[in-house]
C-alpha cells in the first residue's frame, strides 16, 4: 500500500497558516483609512500637511534644494531630489504612522502621522 505524499493533517496546517497569513496582511494595511497625514518639515519647521486619502503631490523648494513628494494610493514617498547620492528617493513608499523618509542634505523630513499619534511616555 502506497502512503499518500501529503497527508490530511497536512492540508488542514497549510490552510491554517494561509488563514493566519492573510489576517496578518490585513493588520498591517496602509493607515489611510484611519486619517492619516504626511507632515512635511524643513529644519524641524512644518511646511505641509498631506491627506493620504488623495492622491496628490508637492514640490518644496528651500535654500537646500528641492524635492518632489507624492502621495498614491495611501503612501508617501520621495519622487524626485536634486540632492547628491538621492536617498530619499530611494528610501520608497511609507503608510503607517511612525514612518519617516529623511533627506539629510536638504534637512527634510517626511513623517506619518494620525489620530493615534500621541507620545508613548513622556519624561520629565
Amino acid at each position: 500500500m502506497k502512503h499518500p505524499f501529503f497527508k490530511k493533517a497536512d492540508i488542514i496546517l497549510a490552510a491554517a497558516l494561509l488563514v493566519i497569513g492573510a489576517l496578518g496582511l490585513l493588520a498591517f494595511r496602509p493607515a489611510e483609512a484611519a486619517g492619516a497625514y504626511a507632515v512635511i518639515t524643513v529644519d524641524g519647521e512644518e511646511l505641509d500637511r498631506m491627506d493620504l486619502s488623495a492622491d496628490q503631490s508637492r514640490i518644496i523648494e528651500t535654500s537646500y534644494g528641492t524635492n518632489t513628494v507624492t502621495i498614491k494610493d495611501g503612501c508617501a514617498f520621495v519622487a524626485e531630489s536634486d540632492c547628491r547620492g538621492g536617498d530619499c528617493v530611494r528610501m520608497g513608499k511609507i503608510s503607517r504612522e511612525g514612518q519617516m523618509i529623511v533627506c539629510l542634505p536638504h534637512h527634510l523630513t517626511v513623517l506619518i502621522e494620525g489620530p493615534c499619534s500621541a507620545p508613548d511616555a513622556v519624561i520629565k
